[in-house]
């Protein structure tokens, strides 16, 4: 592994813990999740978008009226 790839991999991780600690620790099994459908042959779908969208709408709604 070069440095180059090991800077890619703090920041992703950097960003993780960041958005971890902004939004509660289920954003980790979310990208998780949107990680593994990404790299499965079939991939996410549809259905799976619009839950995902619809969690994320629900979560921005109670972080701004908190």
């Amino acid at each position: 592994m070069d440095a180059a790839e090991i800077s890619a991999i703090l920041g992703a991780a950097t960003t993780l813990v960041g958005l971890a600690e902004k939004y509660g620790p289920q954003v980790v099994d979310d990208v998780k999740e949107a990680v593994t459908a990404t790299l499965s042959k079939s991939g996410p779908t549809t259905a799976a978008m619009d839950a995902l969208a619809a969690k994320c709408k629900a979560a921005n709604a109670a972080i701004q009226a908190s």
